[in-house]
């Protein structure tokens, strides 16, 4: 293959199959597909967190609490690990710097809610109220992630073309710096 095409290691499609099922490959595109690769997840998880608290606090057969937490692991997982991509993607040159942002953001976050959340079921009387405000804030989360999803293409591109601009900016001053240089070395 690679002899074929000029030592590529892709493989050659002629131009009647690019013509019916366009390869994608644009970066924005599959930023895009990893927030909608959750959608169905994210349709499952706030009605899981409730399910989970209530089954808890009537204190159901262990079997209920049991298999409510083994989908919802499942759907935070999938949730998870395609926002993690999605944050690589978007930030390419420095993934690593967003992940640990991410990290960073996750672990406070979950250090701030373990302890607000004592006070808090004392004063909802319990996992099941608790768990149901949990269940929408998620659900407000969700629905940035959507907004992102739809958006974020639009978004990207006005800040590249931001990024353009400033570019060029700074292109234009270090040639003046340099200029007005130039003119001093000659005087």
């Amino acid at each position: 293959m690679k002899e074929r095409n000029g030592g590529k290691g892709e493989p050659e499609v002629g131009a009647a199959t690019k013509r019916r099922r366009p390869i994608i490959t644009h970066v924005n595109l599959r930023q895009q597909m990893r927030i909608k690769s959750t959608y169905g997840a994210m349709v499952f998880l706030p009605p899981l967190f409730v399910a989970y608290a209530w089954t808890v606090q009537k204190q159901v057969s262990i079997a209920g609490p049991v298999v409510v937490l083994f989908f919802l692991g499942t759907a935070i997982m999938v949730i998870y690990s395609s926002t993690l991509a999605f944050i690589v993607d978007a930030n390419p040159g420095r993934s690593s710097s967003a992940v640990a942002c991410n990290s960073l953001f996750r672990g406070v976050l979950a250090c701030a809610a373990s302890q607000a959340a004592e006070p808090i079921l004392d004063k909802v009387g319990g996992n099941g109220a608790f768990y149901t405000g949990w269940a929408v804030i998620l659900l407000i989360g969700q629905l940035a992630l959507v907004i992102v999803a739809i958006k974020g293409k639009r978004w990207r591109a006005a800040f590249a073309v931001r990024e353009e601009q400033a570019e060029a900016r700074r292109r234009e001053r270090r040639q003046a710096r340099l200029a007005k240089l130039g003119e001093g070395v000659h005087s």
